[in-house]
């Protein structure tokens, strides 16, 4: 699963959950962004990764920590309207929630307030999930297959690569 796609499921996801709200894909000119739903906005962007170590000597297998995060634009900042409303309503919707054909389930690791401009209130929560990011192999570096013995209680079997 790519970025995109897992972005694109959070945002389908926060949008089923949380009607309230409008969930979007963080703008690609977020200067000119304008908040024009009457309660408020979730932006979702990709944040990075982190990567482990390999878990092999042959292919490269390693897992991924991919953080997502979800900016809270709100007009108040309590009551059923309120930032402080949407930020618990933002975790329960998203904690456990598993992108499918991604890695694990989302977990938050922090929100915060960031700022208060216009009268909006800006807030952001980070959630990670650990994906296994394995590398692909090019045809040509794969050895190529001569022959096949199969062992098993009966003996064993060779089996020739075929000529083409």
């Amino acid at each position: 699963m790519f970025v995109d796609d897992m972005v694109s499921a959070i945002v389908a996801r926060l949008a089923a959950v949380l009607p309230s709200l409008k969930a979007e894909a963080f703008p690609d000119d977020p200067a000119n962004y304008r908040l024009y739903h009457p309660t408020g906005a979730a932006l979702v962007i990709y944040g990075g990764s982190r990567y482990g170590e390999p878990d092999s000597l042959g292919a490269i297998v390693q897992k991924r920590l991919a953080e997502f995060d979800v900016t809270l634009l709100l007009r108040n900042l309590r009551g059923p309207t309120g930032a402080n409303t949407h930020v618990d309503a933002i975790r329960l919707a998203l904690t456990g929630f598993k992108v499918a054909g991604g890695g694990s389930k989302l977990r938050p690791v922090r929100d915060r307030f960031v700022a208060h401009d216009s009268g909006v209130w800006r807030f952001e929560i980070t959630f990670v999930a650990a994906i296994p990011a394995i590398e692909q192999l090019e045809e040509d570096l794969v050895p190529l297959l001569k022959r096949l013995t199969f062992t098993g209680d009966d003996g064993t079997t060779e089996v020739p690569k075929e000529a083409p």
